[in-house]
């Protein structure tokens, strides 16, 4: 056999043969690769057999690419067939899936859900999960799949366990109705194996949470890749102490640990089979550097290696045994079924038909209970929604339908008669708040101090002075002020109790409504007195200055009270402008002098619209052609894209159109240019 050796390496103790693609094949001819992926494509591409020992994963399965590969461990999507014994053993059909973020355990999560799928079974949701989540996502997670699953098949590290074990006691949910499986595709030394595995380290950490771990951990079924026993392991340990005492030209070993990993059990195995299959392919007058007839002999080919029963299928990848785990009554996990696989299909090695179909396999349950007979089943006795029972309830239970008629009869008549009597105090109340006229302020009782106002809110007050005035106001035409009759109704009228619900508003970015003066020729709204003036006079003081953070602040304001207005009984501003904005000393801007439209309608009637041009800039278009049944709300909005252009550009609404503001609002239609389209030119503006 040296003859037909290339260039051996030591690795992890074990027998290497590897390769590089610089190696001249002529000088150097090479029999054997072994590595990853690239390497697997090298030998294909060269014809030159390759095995694989640590190449589970899924895409190297791709013979189109990988022609040459032998996979001494099998691929994670094999793991898929575990639940073909789930189904037998415990007769469960519906699952819920929850898998690591890692790649390994994604795909072994992808397999069993394929697998599942395609036999039938139920699988009613699937989560991601990792070991930094914090428990309440965690928890999240379990109160979703509860719902509708009571057997759920984890894909994450068995260290792992106990943080999402001990969520799922906190949420009574490892009484004995869930089963919890945990299926990955981690590969262990017989140290590690017998340490963190066939132990109890899987709950206990010497903690608090200990005694509820091993609650917990009473419905937890652990599955694992087969591994070899401990005296196999021991002997071939010992084996390769022998072996790194070896003297020979041809066996090279670089300087490395001493410590043998999970994979060197695996890496022996590949050697050994790729020496037999040589042997073979010899014997029947065959090259064993040719990758394709050495691949053709590991078909089928049936062994016993150090890992366990090598058995590998016709695409050459070795079939996965498997040994299912629970934990027994001294708190220690043990096999309780080892499933090898064949190409005639996987069995047990350890129990036969008989003790299956009757559960006699020793499996320990929640509060004592033994064998696959007292699993949990995968759905409640009446369904997830009771759907199972609602017949037998019906037939086991005496019929209280005219109890229950009559105890809802009965609980309605109290409720009317209980909310009719909250209403009718409402009203009284309401009506007694009225009739005392709190809103409304008397001419003599204001004091009218102009000194020290903002020049808006003087000119409000020349406003007032005019409107004071008896007889006419002439401007062009003569006109007469509001007769004090035309605006004056009950203490029950639509009008008293707007004002009423305007004194119940309260929101930071308001202005309280104080009251009202409706004396003859003196009609007057008070509201809450804002200090800096109005949003218009800071736009145009340039002595302010107003950084891009200070304007979206102000913009927001606005915003934020426009959006109470709308969503209170008031509905809409209606008179919504930027000297209709003021700030307070604190710099925040609040809304005002809105409500009370029949009041504000008659009051722009009294008001020449060349006098009252100005003042219309904000109005939407609809509203100044007087449409029926317009938008206030929209209107509004409208209004408010003006103040946010007044803000950020700081100057005056359409201060950039003259053409608007000279010809528009006196009601001048605007000539557009010829090759504007005719449609356009129909425009209302």
């Amino acid at each position: 056999m040296w003859s037909h050796y290339g260039r051996f390496y030591r690795y992890e103790k074990i027998l290497v043969v590897t390769s590089t693609s610089t190696l001249n094949f002529k000088s150097n001819p090479v029999t054997l690769l072994m590595g990853m992926s690239g390497v697997a494509m090298l030998a294909a591409h060269w014809n030159i057999p390759v095995f694989g020992w640590v190449s589970n994963d899924h895409a190297l399965a791709d013979r189109s690419i990988y022609s040459t590969l032998v996979r001494v461990l099998g691929p994670l999507n094999q793991f898929s067939f575990t639940m073909f014994f789930v189904n037998i053993l415990f007769r469960w059909r519906r699952f819920a899936m929850i898998y690591d973020t890692d790649e390994a355990y994604r795909s072994v999560n992808d397999a069993i859900s394929l697998f599942l799928t395609e036999k039938n079974n139920t699988v009613t949701s699937q989560h991601s999960v990792s070991p930094s989540m914090p428990d309440g996502e965690v928890e999240n997670i379990f109160l979703q799949v509860r719902k509708y699953a009571r057997v759920i098949v984890f894909s994450v590290p068995w260290m792992t366990m106990r943080k999402y074990m001990l969520v799922a006691h906190k949420l009574g949910m490892t009484d004995g109705d869930f089963a919890f499986i945990c299926i990955n595709g981690d590969v262990y030394t017989s140290t590690t194996l017998y340490r963190d595995v066939l132990s109890n380290a899987g709950w206990m950490r010497n903690d608090t949470n200990d005694d509820d771990a091993r609650i917990a951990f009473e419905s937890v079924i652990h599955v694992i890749m087969a591994t070899s026993n401990w005296d196999v392991f021991a002997t071939f340990t010992d084996y390769v102490s022998k072996a790194e005492k070896l003297q020979s030209p041809m066996w090279e070993l670089p300087p490395g640990n001493d410590t043998m990993d999970a994979y060197a059990p695996f890496v022996y195995d590949a050697t050994v089979l790729w020496a037999f299959l040589v042997n073979k392919t010899l014997k029947d007058g065959g090259d064993p550097r040719n990758g394709s007839r050495i691949f053709q002999e590991a078909r089928g080919v049936e062994s016993v290696g150090v890992t366990g029963r090598l058995v590998m299928d016709l695409n050459c990848d070795r079939l996965s045994n498997v040994w299912f785990l629970d934990m027994q009554p001294d708190g220690r996990y043990a096999d309780f079924v080892r499933i090898a696989n064949t190409l005639r299909g996987g069995f047990l090695e350890t129990f036969n038909y008989f003790q299956v179909m009757n559960a006699s396999i020793d499996v320990w349950w929640r509060n004592g209970k033994v064998g696959g007979k007292n699993a949990p089943p995968d759905t409640p006795p009446c369904g997830f929604e009771g759907e199972y029972c609602l017949e037998s309830t019906v037939q086991n239970h005496p019929d209280y339908t005219d109890t229950i008629v009559g105890a809802a009869a009965g609980s309605s008549f109290v409720f009317i008669l209980a909310l009719g009597v909250q209403i009718s105090l409402r009203r009284y109340r309401r009506r007694r708040q009225l009739e005392g006229m709190l809103w409304q302020v008397k001419f003599e009782e204001i004091d009218f101090v102009t000194a020290i106002l903002s020049g808006s809110v003087r000119a409000s007050f020349r406003n007032l002075a005019r409107r004071r005035s008896s007889g006419t106001k002439k401007v062009g035409k003569s006109r007469t002020s509001p007769n004090l009759h035309d605006c004056q109704d009950g203490q029950d009228s639509p009008r008293t109790t707007h004002h009423f619900e305007l004194m119940e508003l309260k929101h930071q970015n308001i202005t309280a409504f104080v009251g009202a003066c409706v004396d003859p020729g003196r009609i007057l709204l008070l509201w809450e007195y804002c200090p800096k003036g109005s949003l218009q006079d800071i736009i145009w003081n340039q002595n302010i200055k107003l950084d891009q953070l200070f304007k979206f602040a102000l913009c927001q304001d606005v915003s934020k009270g426009l959006e109470y207005i709308h969503k209170s009984a008031v509905n809409y501003h209606g008179n919504l402008k930027s000297s209709n904005c003021v700030v307070d000393s604190r710099w925040t801007c609040k809304l005002t002098d809105f409500g009370v439209p029949r009041l504000r309608a008659m009051d722009k009637a009294s008001i020449p619209f060349e006098e009252n041009v100005d003042k219309e800039l904000w109005t939407a278009p609809e509203l100044l052609r007087a449409e029926r049944g317009a938008d206030f709300q929209k209107s509004d909005i409208y209004s408010l894209g003006i103040i946010l252009k007044e803000v950020f550009t700081r100057s005056a609404a359409y201060s950039d159109y003259g053409v608007i503001t000279s010809q528009g609002t006196h009601g001048t239609r605007i000539n557009f240019p010829a090759f504007i389209k005719v449609d356009w030119t129909e425009i209302h503006l």
